[in-house]
């Protein structure tokens, strides 16, 4: 514990003798009077003694101070006020020395001037004892004295968690809420995991700050963070009794059933949640059929779902989740996800054995117009191909599909120029040099897939 040592202030006013020495009344019995009282160094007011004691939370780094007044009943010679503590410190003492027995004790001498019917005050602050227990003060002024004890001893402190666990990825906090007497110094060790503050260590050292609404109580918050699963007990030093548990669950990534959610030539394109119990770090998605492919190659961060991740990923309110693309025709593949922390040191991966929706295919019809009179003359061909309804998905315009135009003549038209894929709205255009009289039969083929009758033209 450290321990702040605050300067002695002495605030007795000594006075110089009246007169020479003759004046002075010889010394019978003994005339002198001392009174003992301690003081809250912050407020100033006395601490309450109940049966020859004052309690004093051990943990507060500014000890109580003495306040002794003496007097005299007629005026005397110069004598010195004698302090004394057993189980503490004094300042201007040494305030850890001990004795043959290792009890702490310390000792100032005050010397005083004069000693007078007029009653004199002197502070002495005191410095507490590094654990709990009784000290006891005397003041001692030409062989009377008066004393008081202290009970230094651990203020009622309680210890409130967020939450009764946390996930063990190394960077998710579980803030804990120090409660007690304000200005305490607190310390607290955990049996698992780090204290974010000061600096991820097994301790912490916390000063409670007086509640603006309530100076009589005080708080402070420092955050728990382990990447160990398990349980962790977080206690305060010294007092075995005042503890919580705070349970840390393992990272635990898990894959939702694919979503499709649009078409590619041949496949369509599923969506896959992957849900995690932590916010932090990123999730890779990786696949085994060659049939099937994940369209994100790269890591994805871990999104905060904050408590609704959305549809279509695994029940259970995961706390993060990161959404994949994966394109199949109702392929079968093994799907494996990978979590890796903020600093890639710790990871988790679960794999699961899914199906995709199968392609369906595509329809098509032909536009065919007269570019200009002759023989042969110019005939243009407009396919416009759709996706089939599939997989819970409408019928659309099939966008950037590969084709090839085929053409049956009976005259042996000629391709002039022809689309290598379809534009955004499904459309591929083609213009064939066409004799008089000819008829043709249009066909296309999508990459990949069966040739489609479109009809005859022109």
């Amino acid at each position: 514990m450290t321990m702040r040592i605050l300067a002695l202030g002495v605030l007795a006013t000594t006075v110089a003798a009246c007169g020479d020495e003759s004046s002075i009344t010889d010394v019978g019995d003994i005339p002198y009077h001392v009174e003992l009282r301690l003081l809250d160094p912050l407020t100033g007011s006395p601490l309450p003694v109940s049966a020859g004691a004052a309690d004093w939370p051990l943990g507060i780094a500014d000890g109580p101070v003495a306040e002794i007044t003496y007097s005299a009943d007629r005026t005397t010679p110069a004598v010195p006020l004698a302090v004394r503590v057993a189980g503490a410190g004094l300042v201007q003492a040494d305030p850890y020395a001990a004795d043959e027995t290792g009890i702490e004790q310390a000792e100032v001498e005050i010397p005083l001037a004069l000693v007078d019917a007029q009653a004199r005050t002197v502070r002495v602050d005191l410095v507490p004892p590094a654990r709990p227990g009784r000290a006891v003060l005397t003041a001692v002024l030409g062989g009377v004295s008066a004393s008081v004890a202290i009970d230094f001893q651990l203020a009622d402190v309680t210890l409130e968690p967020a939450a009764d666990g946390g996930v063990a990825d190394g960077a998710t906090e579980v803030p804990i809420t120090v409660r007690g007497a304000p200005h305490q110094l607190i310390e607290l060790e955990t049996s698992l995991g780090a204290f974010v503050a000061p600096g991820f260590s097994s301790a912490a050292s916390l000063v409670l700050q007086p509640d603006p609404d309530d100076e009589t109580a005080g708080t402070a918050q420092v955050g728990l963070v382990s990447d160990t699963a398990g349980t962790a007990v977080v206690s305060v030093t010294g007092a075995a009794a005042t503890w919580v548990r705070i349970d840390f669950a393992e990272v635990r990534p898990a894959i939702g059933s694919p979503v499709p959610v649009a078409f590619e030539p041949g496949r369509l394109v599923h969506e896959v949640c992957v849900t995690v119990n932590s916010i932090r770090g990123t999730v890779t998605l990786s696949n085994t059929a060659f049939d099937a492919e994940v369209l994100d190659a790269d890591p994805l961060p871990v999104l905060d779902a904050e408590g609704a991740p959305p549809p279509g990923c695994p029940a259970g309110g995961a706390a993060g989740y990161a959404v994949f693309r994966w394109a199949a025709d109702g392929a079968v593949d093994t799907l494996t996800a990978e979590w890796s922390g903020p600093d890639a040191a710790r990871t988790a991966v679960v794999s699961r054995r899914v199906t995709g929706s199968a392609f369906a295919g595509y329809d098509g019809t032909l536009t065919a117009t007269t570019l200009d009179a002759g023989d042969p003359f110019l005939l243009l061909l407009q396919a416009h191909l759709t996706y089939r309804a599939a997989g819970g998905l409408d019928a659309r315009p099939a966008a950037n599909v590969p084709l090839t135009f085929l053409v049956v003549s009976s005259l042996d038209a000629e391709e002039v120029f022809a689309d290598p894929s379809t534009g955004g709205d499904g459309s591929a255009s083609a213009v064939y040099s066409v004799a008089a009289g000819d008829e043709l039969q249009v066909f296309v083929q999508p990459e990949g897939w069966s040739s489609i009758r479109l009809g005859s033209a022109p």
